[in-house]
């Protein structure tokens, strides 16, 4: 892409501002268009009219996703990883990580703003939670399981609590979710 096409989009971007000196510029990184196919921070100014705040509010809200997002993923991995350490969960450390991997592509999908992506997470989320509640009952005081399986069954009941708070409750993050691009 020339740099003539590069400005004609910046033309169109509420982002722009002009600089004696300098020409164009982008006003969120105070340099010349340096994009190669699209700018990552274009708004088309003509589509929207929304003001600024409400655009800080929408980038707030995902970059603080991507930040809980993060989050989960690494201490999911850091829970299925601790299976390696016992010879009798081990087993389960395949599943783990492609629950992992799936749940990562399913985050990808809620960041894209799929409304299938969220309502497939929650749902599976709240069978794990409803899940391990009940799993966590049923093994502590029916069938004494081990300690070490009971708080890995807590820890993933929280986290998979977290994340169904987040992208169902959370304003910054529904904010976000539910801007149209």
């Amino acid at each position: 892409m020339n740099q003539d096409n590069k400005t004609s989009i910046c033309l169109k971007c509420r982002y722009k501002k002009f600089d004696v000196n300098r020409g164009l510029l982008c006003n969120l990184t105070n340099m010349p268009p340096n994009f190669e196919n699209e700018c990552p921070d274009f708004w088309d100014e003509n589509q929207y009219s929304k003001n600024q705040s409400d655009i800080l509010e929408v980038k707030k809200g995902h970059y603080r996703t991507i930040y809980v997002f993060a989050f989960i993923i690494i201490s999911e991995l850091l829970l299925v990883g601790s299976l390696l350490f016992t010879k009798t969960y081990s087993n389960f450390f395949y599943v783990g990580i492609v629950g992992v991997l799936l749940n990562a592509l399913n985050f990808i999908g809620i960041l894209a703003s799929k409304k299938w992506a969220k309502t497939l997470l929650t749902t599976i989320y709240s069978f794990i939670i409803l899940g391990g509640i009940i799993l966590t009952i049923i093994g502590t005081f029916f069938i004494n399981a081990s300690p070490n399986l009971i708080i890995k069954i807590i820890v993933a009941v929280i986290l998979c609590s977290i994340t169904t708070y987040y992208i169902n409750f959370d304003k910054t993050f529904l904010k976000f979710f539910n801007f149209k691009k």
